[in-house]
Order: structure tokens, then C-alpha cells, then sequence
């Protein structure tokens, strides 16, 4: 008796571990995500700012739609292609 008991001690202790070892990299994960999708989003409006224009000052979007559709052109922008 007392050696299961030791056994579902050891066994309960190894899976604790385990889970937080498994919420450190979950964790991680996400955080790379975030880092990954801010710096998309950095892209998207330095993109935004540097197409313009001829003779109009650069401007910032005033929101984040505006990065997925640009209200200064007709049709989209991939690259550095005008479509239509």
C-alpha cells in the first residue's frame, strides 16, 4: 500500500511538471504570434505611408481598415502594382 501511494505521489508530481512545462511553450508560442503580427501591422503602415501620392504629403492611415483597403486609391495595391 504505502509503495502505490509513493508511486501516484511520484506520478502526480511528474504530471505537474509536465503541465507547466507545457504552459511555458504554449505561452511562448502566443507570444511569438504577437511579436510576429505587430510587426506585420509596423509593415502594413511604414507601407502605407511611403505610397502616396505625386505632390501629397505622406499621411498615416486613420485606421486599421484603411490598411487593408487604401481610400487613396481606386483599386488595390500589391507591391508596388495599381490594380484595378
Amino acid at each position: 500500500m504505502l509503495v502505490l501511494l509513493i508511486a501516484v505521489t511520484i506520478l502526480g508530481l511528474s504530471a505537474g511538471m509536465a503541465g507547466s512545462s507545457w504552459k511555458i511553450i504554449t505561452q511562448r508560442a502566443k507570444e511569438q504570434e504577437l511579436l510576429w503580427r505587430g510587426n506585420q501591422i509596423r509593415k502594413a503602415i511604414a507601407s502605407y505611408y511611403k505610397t502616396g501620392h505625386a505632390g501629397v504629403q505622406a499621411s498615416y492611415p486613420s485606421s486599421m481598415d484603411d490598411l487593408l483597403r487604401d481610400p487613396r486609391f481606386l483599386g488595390t495595391i500589391e507591391g508596388s502594382v495599381l490594380h484595378i
